[in-house]
């Protein structure tokens, strides 16, 4: 029995199988299955600097660096650690609500290529650790239409096969 995820974006039909890269990135790959024991379920925000991508918020694990890359392809999903106070900028990353520095962490889906030279300069710290190896075309076409449309809800669970 292999463990993967399935990514879905029900209001749009879209249903995507991700292969985790358990060999290149065991560490991130346990943590990730290890909170999805209830399906991840949220808005697909846009990237504004670094390429074609959605994230989700996730629970934030502080890992080390593992498989790490600054060119993501189409397809790719990395894990990203927001430290308390440092990040890329977004005010959501910085504080919670009694505004005080918080941590946070994302799964980023790559559905174009990226340049993450940015953010790696900023210390935020991602880890490649699943892919989606085929339907490239589909997946930018299904993402392209959630930034131009507005965002969707989209879940990340667990796929055992």
């Amino acid at each position: 029995m292999t463990k993967d995820l399935r990514l879905t974006i029900p209001a749009i039909g879209a249903d995507f199988t991700v292969r985790m890269h358990w060999d290149e990135a065991p560490v991130t790959c346990q943590t990730v299955w290890d909170f999805l024991e209830e399906p991840l379920t949220g808005p697909t925000n846009h990237s504004v600097f670094s390429g074609y991508e959605f994230y989700l918020y996730c629970p934030a694990v502080d890992l080390a660096l593992e498989n790490h890359t600054v060119h993501p392809k189409p397809g790719q999903f990395i894990y990203y650690y927001l430290q308390p106070g440092r990040n890329a900028g977004n005010i959501a990353h910085k504080v919670n609500l009694e505004g005080n520095p918080k941590e946070a962490a994302e799964i980023a889906i790559w559905y174009g290529e990226g340049e993450l030279r940015r953010m790696t300069e900023l210390d935020v710290r991602g880890n490649l650790f699943a892919s989606i190896d085929e339907r490239h075309e589909e997946l930018f076409a299904t993402c392209y239409r959630t930034l131009g449309e507005g965002r969707q809800i989209a879940t990340i669970s667990r796929f055992e096969q």
